[in-house]
């Protein structure tokens, strides 16, 4: 068993579980601080959820493992998540803030530190300090061969540079149970011509483990009338 954190992993789950789902069910056991959806395997949802503390995600580990969740209709498993960036410690619950995703503790409501950049950001979201972005100039960039240790913020430092607008949530990397990327990661650019400098400057750069990175615009998306299939 992995040792216990405040961050847990649930499995079969429904295999049309999104982000809000998942939320309304395990916020009724618990605080949810961060909430990140992993690809579907056998027709079932997964997801690695994160916990105000360590205690609450051992409460969950121990009494919804093999259960069935008020609001779903089939057992779940639900286990600590392996190898989180900063295991909990259970007798002074150390909590692993990097993991939580910004703007998202005060969507759950959860209560910010006067001294916590969640409550930074939230504030200035609140009161417009952030450009509108224009959904309209709205390019979904799909980003592959990046290394395991990847996190949201290294993706945005890879297109910052370009001056490619992307919102506070707008950049994501893929992770798998064990909190490592995939490889794969998502960008939203509202900016067409500013994503095509990006694509251009970094996609088929051979990286230093050998493997080329890719970056393209994300199929199923509308650019100046032309649908990308």
């Amino acid at each position: 068993m992995d040792p216990p954190s405040d961050t847990i992993w649930v499995g079969n789950l429904p295999m049309a579980s999104d982000e809000n789902f998942v939320k309304a069910v395990f916020s009724a056991y618990g605080q949810i601080m961060r909430v990140r959806l992993l690809p579907v395997s056998n027709g079932k949802g997964a997801a690695i959820i994160q916990l105000i503390d360590v205690n609450e995600a051992m409460w969950l580990v121990e009494n919804l493992n093999g259960n069935i969740a008020q609001g779903l209709s089939e057992p779940i498993v639900v286990k600590f998540a392996k190898n989180p960036t900063n295991p909990a410690i259970v007798a002074g619950s150390v909590r692993n803030t990097s993991f939580v995703e910004r703007g998202n503790a005060a969507a759950n409501g959860t209560a910010l530190g006067s001294n916590s950049i969640e409550a930074v950001i939230a504030t200035l979201t609140k009161n417009g300090a952030y450009p509108q972005l224009d959904r309209s100039n709205l390019v979904k960039l799909y980003v592959s061969g990046l290394p395991s240790d990847t996190r949201d913020v290294d993706i945005f430092r890879m297109f910052a540079p370009f001056g490619c607008p992307i919102g506070t949530n707008g950049a994501t990397a893929m992770l798998r149970e064990d909190g490592s990327c995939t490889g794969v990661g998502f960008v939203d650019c509202y900016d067409y011509a500013k994503a095509q400098v990006a694509m251009a400057a970094m996609s088929g750069a051979t990286l230093p483990d050998g493997k080329v990175l890719r970056v393209q615009p994300k199929r199923n998306q509308t650019l100046g009338g032309t649908v990308i299939s």
